[in-house]
């Protein structure tokens, strides 16, 4: 039985070869076998010019937005800075304090992506992931008045 098993996926391994060198254009020229070009329908992205336009990144000031308002004066966020005299320590204050409101949990996902949700069910004694931690720290600073963006991936 052994043996019926592994001749199988040597069978397998043995056509996912011949299939991905058959795939490709000859391997850069490396073997006669195979495609002799590259599918015409994949475009090529090529970095031969510079732009000559200028560019500059907008970053709005959404402390006035009535949920940042709100969260900025419920967690009384103004009084964690207020000893601070530079913005790397009110960064630094902020998050410190975020990563202080509940233990991280790998696997536990929030039915909403905000800041008040979050640190409510915190409150409450759940637990997050490290990407909440960023996404209540990006709030509060916004909170405050910082430029702040996030990052995302999308699939």
């Amino acid at each position: 039985m052994p043996k019926k098993i592994l001749k199988a996926i040597g069978l397998i391994f043995l056509l996912f070869l011949v299939f991905s060198l058959w795939m490709s254009p000859r391997l850069g020229g490396l073997i006669p076998l195979g495609k002799d070009t590259i599918d015409k329908t994949i475009s090529v992205l090529r970095f031969d010019s510079s732009a000559t336009g200028e560019f500059s990144l907008v970053y709005s000031d959404n402390s006035d937005r009535a949920d940042l308002v709100e969260l900025r004066k419920k967690y009384k966020l103004d009084s964690l800075i207020q000893d601070c005299t530079t913005d790397f320590e009110k960064v630094s204050k902020i998050q410190s304090w975020v990563q202080s409101r509940w233990e991280h949990d790998g696997d536990n996902v929030p039915e909403y992506n905000d800041a008040m949700y979050i640190l409510k069910e915190a409150e409450k004694g759940r637990r997050f992931r490290c990407v909440e931690y960023s996404i209540v720290a990006n709030q509060c600073l916004s909170a405050l008045g910082f430029k702040v963006r996030g990052l995302e991936r999308y699939q």
